[in-house]
């Protein structure tokens, strides 16, 4: 499991702090790790058309508890509200559409 527990937008970058299950080594080469997507898409879209994904939606992969990325790599733009995570396997295919969630896109005041 997976989970989005910050997502800030500071006019560049949307930052993401995850909680996720202790017991996987999560590993971006090879191995069970995160994919990240605008609120707008689908999770059965968000990985490769493998597992329960048909590989039609944007997304970006991290293997980290925190992560940087613009809202265009993961089909976002510049008025993005939410953010989504799901868990890939090693070839990139949505492993569950419950292994993660979605949150709201903070942004600083001002």
């Amino acid at each position: 499991w997976v989970c989005i527990t910050e997502a800030t937008f500071d006019g560049a970058n949307i930052n993401l702090v995850f909680d996720a299950a202790d017991t996987v080594a999560w590993n971006t080469s090879g191995g069970f790790h995160f994919h990240v997507f605008a609120g707008t898409i689908e999770a059965s879209t968000a990985g490769v058309n493998n597992g329960v994904s048909d590989g039609t939606g944007s997304w970006a992969l991290t293997d980290q508890l925190e992560f940087s990325t613009t809202p265009g790599a993961i089909g976002g733009n510049a008025d993005i509200e939410s953010v989504c995570v799901r868990i890939a396997t090693d070839g990139h295919g949505i492993d569950s559409l419950t292994s993660g969630n979605c949150w709201p896109v903070e942004r600083p005041e001002g």
